[in-house]
């Protein structure tokens, strides 16, 4: 919006904090929780962005100026006895009032664009006390939007559960979502103490205890079993990895897995399907005043197995550089679930599918990108998935 430099400059210094504008069709558009910009007329290089807690929608000025404080609205103690209706006349004549209507636009300053992730959403922190989140089909395409409703369907579905975030306004529509959550701090990772393990842990055996959502789709999926030609293409993928360092590496255990691949694929899917988040890493995890944690950022939720966001907070950690009890960890998730579900969850069992999953996945897809990689590189990643299969391979 088009703004002159002394209702700006108030706006800025939060002393006017309802802007005054006729109801027309451009005006109508405005929703609670939309981010407004307002450039100043004389230079367009001057911004400020704020964004809509409410609107005050009257049919004339008369009646609105009757109803709201008019300290608010840009006038000051100095001139505030002579404020009359008629001085919105002079940019809305009475004709347009009742044609259209009149509206004040409640704003809240001190709206910061948060650049983080490459997720295509618009987030802005409101004040340091709100986070607002703003989707547009149109800007990011529908496989990322649908991402996104799924995430608004989520809290619309489970808040207030303990593990989510404050909601404080929900908008979804075919094309556009806005989200308004209470701001949290960053969760600290510098020293991970047991007690902190062990409230992770207890989050996550929350979060899978939860009766699926009726928006996701809870069938029963058959097991991506691999063509014997995939096999082939895994397996020759390999050899060309491992050939680059010719005498580095035994191949033999490579065959092996490759024979039982399909095998390994088939027992890993036969783990019971819960309510997962898809994404659960250390910065989806905040921390409110009390301690307590909160898990946002629900745009990869689905139905899968328990081990793969225990396997993916376990790889993330690892791969920051950070490392904690794996041991401990799945103790307490073991006891949180059998203590909120009945359900006994072997420690040993996750492990199994955790290792499963890493071979199924370092075999499918690590040699398209270890090609031209230093020897210590291979080792690394070839010898994890012989580590686990050797540990695998007697149940399978």
């Amino acid at each position: 919006m088009n703004l002159t430099p002394a209702p700006l400059r108030m706006i800025r210094e939060g002393r006017k904090t309802i802007e005054l504008r006729l109801y027309d069709e451009k005006r109508k558009q405005i929703s609670i929780g939309d981010i407004i910009t307002f450039v100043n007329t004389e230079d367009k290089d001057d911004e400020l962005t704020a964004r809509v807690t409410d609107l005050y929608v009257f049919d004339t000025f008369e009646e609105l100026y009757d109803n709201l404080p008019l300290l608010e609205c840009g006038y000051t103690e100095d001139d505030i006895a002579s404020a009359s209706p008629a001085d919105m006349e002079l940019y809305y004549p009475k004709d347009r009032q009742k044609l259209y209507g009149v509206v004040g636009i409640k704003l809240a300053l001190d709206v910061k664009e948060i650049k983080k992730g490459q997720s295509g959403a618009e987030v802005y922190d409101i004040n340091g006390a709100q986070i607002f989140k703003h989707v547009m089909r149109e800007s990011i395409g529908n496989d990322k939007f649908d991402t996104y409703t799924k995430e608004a369907l989520l809290y619309r579905s489970l808040c207030p559960k303990t593990f989510l975030p404050e909601i404080q306004d929900i908008e979804i529509s075919g094309d556009e979502i806005t989200l308004v959550m209470k701001k949290y701090r960053d969760l600290e990772r510098d020293n991970i103490s047991s007690g902190l393990i062990q409230k992770i842990a207890a989050i996550l055996a929350d979060i899978h205890s939860m009766e699926v959502p009726e928006f996701l789709s809870s069938s029963g999926t058959t097991p991506d079993i691999m063509s014997d030609e995939e096999i082939k293409t895994c397996l020759d993928g390999w050899n060309s990895v491992l050939g680059e360092h010719p005498g580095a590496f035994d191949d033999s255990p490579l065959r092996e897995i490759s024979e039982k691949i399909n095998e390994i694929i088939s027992r890993h899917d036969s783990e019971d399907k819960v309510l997962s988040h898809g994404d659960f890493h250390w910065d989806n995890l905040l921390a409110d005043e009390t301690g307590e944690i909160k898990v946002c950022d629900w745009q990869g939720v689905n139905v899968d197995g328990e081990s793969a966001d225990i396997s993916f907070f376990f790889s993330r950690l690892e791969a920051d550089g950070f490392s904690i009890d794996r041991e401990l960890f799945l103790k307490h998730y073991s006891e949180e679930t059998e203590r909120k579900t009945g359900a006994v969850v072997e420690a040993k069992e996750i492990e199994w599918h955790i290792k499963a999953s890493n071979i199924i996945t370092t075999f499918r897809f690590w040699h398209y990108y270890l090609h031209g990689n230093p020897v210590e590189r291979v080792r690394e990643i070839y010898g994890k998935i012989i580590e686990d299969y050797s540990q695998i391979s007697r149940s399978i």
